[in-house]
């Protein structure tokens, strides 16, 4: 099936692997500073009224949903049935992301870094989207949701199938839409 938003899914979710990669050895390193020199830390708290652990544990959360949605971006960037599970789970992230920046926003300035933080969450939303537009855009995928009942035994089967699972007639009801499609005439799902 055709995919239109597998490039958008496949950059994007190199991109989150690697920040996210990125953002964990930064909770790591923060967390072992943490507790090596806590006076630091304990300063950087008064000084700027901000809990160091609250931080690192809200990069830690965003630094493995990174890498997840990464992962899950490659994996089902040519599979269209994904793009709305993959467009929720970037919302929610860029919500996340939102209520982090928000909340920082006192010590954390606007950057380059902060820009593709907004950025990279539209373009995988584009590309999932796309995707997810494919999937509801095509016939296969709607007639699988129809049935038709057999004229022989009366049972109900996919209205894509060329024949009865049950007892082999033939459909004698096609869609004339499906005159068009190639199909596996072998499935039986």
């Amino acid at each position: 099936m055709n995919a239109p938003g597998k490039n958008f899914l496949l950059v994007t979710g190199i991109l989150y692997i690697i920040f996210g990669a990125i953002g964990f050895i930064g909770a790591l390193g923060m967390q072992t500073m943490v507790q090596a020199a806590p006076w630091v830390f304990a300063a950087m708290q008064f000084a700027f009224g901000v809990n160091i652990g609250f931080l690192v544990g809200l990069l830690f959360v965003a630094s493995i949903a990174y890498i997840v949605l990464g992962i899950c971006g490659i994996v089902h960037r040519e599979k269209p049935e994904y793009g709305k599970p993959l467009m929720i789970f970037v919302i929610i992230l860029a919500i996340y992301e939102l209520f982090a920046a928000f909340l920082y926003s006192d010590i954390i300035d606007f950057s380059i870094l902060t820009l593709i933080g907004f950025a990279l969450p539209a373009l995988f939303i584009v590309g999932a989207y796309k995707n997810h537009d494919a999937w509801e855009r095509d016939p296969v995928h709607k007639l699988k949701n129809t049935t038709v009942n057999c004229h022989d035994c009366l049972l109900p089967y996919r209205a894509d199938l060329k024949n009865c699972p049950h007892c082999g007639t033939e459909n004698p009801n096609k869609p004339p839409i499906m005159a068009s499609i190639k199909t596996d005439q072998n499935d039986t799902e």
